[in-house]
């Protein structure tokens, strides 16, 4: 089992790990900057004003509480790795399973909402779209995905780092844009009114969303970068410097960025649009763009480079993520996969990410159109499959266990997460399907300190 990858694998996945501070911010701004990252933002905005800021902020957060553990992503290669090193190979390739799953349906999802925002344009009468938007949302699809895999497979992260870094500014300034003229088209109708959106009373909060909503939104905000193994794989990749707080601050400065972006434009953008009716969290943002004072032709091209930003952004790297999670943490698990050399592992990691972009984009399309359900049905898949990981990774982080069975906690963790959600929808009980992904961090949490203390491995 390889413990460091290789010189060519290295520069391809981890551009050898010296990302200076304004590359690894800007690729941790990617993976939280995507559609749906942006449609989620404004529509707790549209839901609950200036509360939705609570929730940006646990997302911030989480950055901040690995800053004590900076030092655990020095000589790794992914989340995975970490979980391999401390409790074996099991643990290790259960947790890359794991993830394989939750980023595939997650890309799915986030072309999915792209694809759906795109269509949605067709209600402008001169929109881009206005004539056969199911076919030309295809093809805008095919065309931002085809581009996305040329650049990753030519440079691989390295080449992220530069595309993604002027797609961030490209989101800030057309976000910004839409916030500053949603603004003051509201204020138009009275400072009052502006005041109202912005700044709902704690009644109206718990009304709209409930204690209970709004404690699992930042339970899960927090600790999402706990096991993002896009955000590990960003990270470690700036641990070359010899610097010892060079991962603290950029942890640090990651934080303040991601909030005043897409935490703060995100919920400005959703609370401006709150006197609109039949918003939904899949027409929000084209609803806001229909309101806005300008061309909807000129409208319509800037939603669709705003979406083509996001898509690009956040699925680059999840290429990245999980060709890397399947040449250095599953395949070497077989030992003549194991020999390979570099270069041929690096043709297989191209391969593996032409693959996962049409398993993802179009293969899970095509499952969910012949079960005859929707996208958005099995979004909890992305969470609970990933969220079970969090167990072990904080046993590593604060316990000295090395138990080779830590792989069981995060059975544990997926069996509570799915049986919640399962008997929810059997019993039409939204508590159980609202809370499986924090009912998953618990169960894997306290599988995990079970694991640790017991006797197992003794």
């Amino acid at each position: 089992m390889i413990t460091r990858l290789s010189g060519v694998l290295d520069g391809f996945f981890l551009a050898k790990r010296g990302l200076g501070r304004v590359s690894i911010i800007n690729l941790l701004l990617s993976s939280s900057f995507g559609i749906n990252a942006l449609f989620y933002a404004a529509w707790l905005g549209y839901v609950i004003g200036a509360w939705a800021l609570l929730i940006q902020a646990a997302w911030s957060v989480s950055f901040l509480l690995l800053i004590p553990h900076s030092k655990k992503f020095r000589g790794i290669n992914s989340l995975h790795d970490f979980l391999g090193q401390r409790y074996g190979n099991a643990t290790r390739v259960v947790a890359s399973i794991c993830s394989l799953i939750g980023i595939v349906y997650l890309v799915g999802w986030e072309v999915g909402i792209g694809k759906s925002a795109i269509k949605s344009l067709a209600v402008m009468p001169n929109g881009l779209l206005h004539n056969n938007s199911g076919f030309l949302a295809e093809i805008v699809i095919a065309v931002i995905v085809a581009i996305t895999l040329i650049y990753t497979i030519i440079g691989g992260l390295r080449s992220n780092v530069k595309v993604d870094t002027f797609l961030n500014l490209v989101k800030v300034v057309l976000v910004s844009g839409m916030v500053g003229l949603l603004i003051i088209n509201l204020n138009h109708l009275g400072s009052e009114k502006l005041a109202s959106a912005l700044f709902p009373s704690f009644g109206i909060m718990q009304g709209k969303l409930g204690l209970w909503g709004l404690a699992t939104n930042i339970l899960f905000n927090l600790s999402w970068q706990f096991v993002d193994n896009s955000s590990w794989i960003s990270i470690i990749a700036g641990t070359g410097t010899n610097e010892e707080g060079e991962t603290h601050r950029n942890l640090l400065y990651s934080s303040v960025v991601i909030f005043a972006t897409i935490g703060v434009l995100g919920t400005i953008l959703g609370a401006t649009v709150s006197i609109l009716p039949n918003i939904n969290p899949e027409n929000i943002l084209t609803q806001a763009v229909m309101t806005l004072p300008l061309s909807e032709l000129f409208l319509s091209v800037g939603m669709v480079v705003l979406i083509a930003a996001c898509i690009m952004s956040l699925v680059d790297g999840m290429l990245i993520t999980c060709s890397l999670t399947l040449i250095a943490d599953v395949l070497p698990s077989w030992q003549r996969v194991s020999r390979l050399s570099s270069g041929t592992s690096l043709m297989l990691a191209k391969a593996a990410m032409l693959i996962v972009a049409v398993l993802s984009v179009w293969g899970i399309g095509f499952v969910i159109k012949l079960s005859g359900t929707s996208l958005f049905d099995f979004v909890y898949i992305v969470v609970i499959s990933q969220l079970a990981l969090i167990g072990p990774v904080v046993g590593g982080m604060l316990t000295k266990s090395n138990s080779k069975h830590m792989w069981l906690a995060i059975f544990v963790g997926l069996a509570v997460g799915f049986g919640s959600t399962t008997y929810g929808v059997m019993t039409d009980r939204s508590f159980l399907i609202d809370g499986a992904g924090t009912f998953t961090i618990l169960a894997s949490l306290i599988a995990a300190g079970f694991i640790a203390t017991s006797r197992f491995d003794r």
